[in-house]
C-alpha cells in the first residue's frame, strides 16, 4: 500500500532524530548533575549558617553506623563550613575596602518607587494609544 509507514520508514527516520536526541538527553542529565550539586552545596551552606546561628544543633554523626557513611556525611557537613567561612572572609574583605552593601530602601521609599513606576507606565500606554488611535 502506497504511503503506508512501516517499521523501516519509522527506523530510518528515527536514526536521523536518534544521535541530536541523545545529546539533548545528556544535556539534560548534565544539568540535573549541576542542578543537584548547586542544591547539596546550598543546603550544607543553609545549614551551617543555621547551626552557627543557633537554630540548629550539630550534627550527630555518631548515630551513623556505616563509617563510609559517617565519612561522607563529615565531609559535607565541612563543605557548608567552609563555604560560609569564605563567604563572611568575602564579606569582611569588601567591609574594609568600604564596599559595604547598599542599604536597602524603607518601605515609603519602596511604595514611593513603585508609584513613580506605575506613572511612567501608564505615560506610556497613553503615548501608545494616541499613536494607534
Amino acid at each position: 500500500e502506497r504511503g503506508a509507514r512501516t517499521p523501516d520508514t519509522f527506523s530510518n527516520s528515527s536514526s536521523r532524530i536518534g544521535p541530536q536526541q541523545g545529546k539533548s538527553r545528556d544535556v539534560r542529565q548534565a544539568m540535573g548533575l549541576l542542578q543537584a550539586a548547586v542544591d547539596l552545596w546550598l543546603s550544607t551552606a543553609g545549614f551551617a549558617a543555621a547551626r552557627r546561628a543557633g537554630i540548629l544543633a550539630l550534627p550527630n554523626l555518631d548515630a551513623v553506623a556505616h563509617p563510609v557513611a559517617r565519612e561522607a556525611l563529615g565531609r559535607y557537613f565541612r563543605v557548608g563550613e567552609f563555604s560560609l567561612d569564605s563567604i563572611s572572609a568575602v564579606g569582611a574583605f569588601a567591609k574594609r575596602q568600604g564596599l559595604e552593601r547598599i542599604p536597602r530602601p524603607s518601605a515609603d521609599g519602596a511604595r514611593l518607587a513603585a508609584q513613580r513606576g506605575l506613572d511612567r507606565a501608564e505615560r506610556l500606554i497613553s503615548k501608545l494609544r494616541s499613536r494607534i488611535e
